[in-house]
């Protein structure tokens, strides 16, 4: 591992240096399950390499968004983990438009310009 650890440290310092943008991805270990394709807003740690028939993993709302989170489970080997995932609510406050049928068309310093309405209600 850890020299698969410096060859993908080699790679990504290579393609930096190139001004190359670096993507990666990820191939589950044979047998195991895929880890879940979840929102931008959660997070699967911990569920690669998880191994079927009893295999389970938790997927969590990231930090700066609450939620409870779920179980997911790996019942065929080479295939997607199952579950339901996590319903994730932002901890910052959202923009709101004075008038609730106005539409925010573009956020600008410490206020929010919207359609049919020019400020928010509070400040960002």
């Amino acid at each position: 591992m850890a020299l698969l650890a410096k060859v993908l440290v080699a790679l990504s310092l290579g393609a930096a240096a190139a001004g190359e943008a670096l993507t990666t991805t990820t191939t589950p270990m044979p047998g195991s399950c895929f880890s879940p394709e979840v929102a931008l807003d959660a997070e699967t740690d911990g569920c690669s390499g998880v191994f079927p028939p009893s295999g389970t993993c938790m997927v969590q709302c990231k930090m700066g968004y609450a939620g409870a989170p779920t179980t997911y489970y790996c019942y065929v080997g080479d295939d997607a983990m199952e579950g339901v995932a996590p319903t994730c609510t932002s901890m910052v406050p959202q923009p709101k438009c004075k008038n609730f049928n106005a539409t925010i068309m573009k956020l600008v310093p410490g206020a929010v310009q919207c359609a049919g309405s020019t400020m928010s209600e509070g400040k960002l």
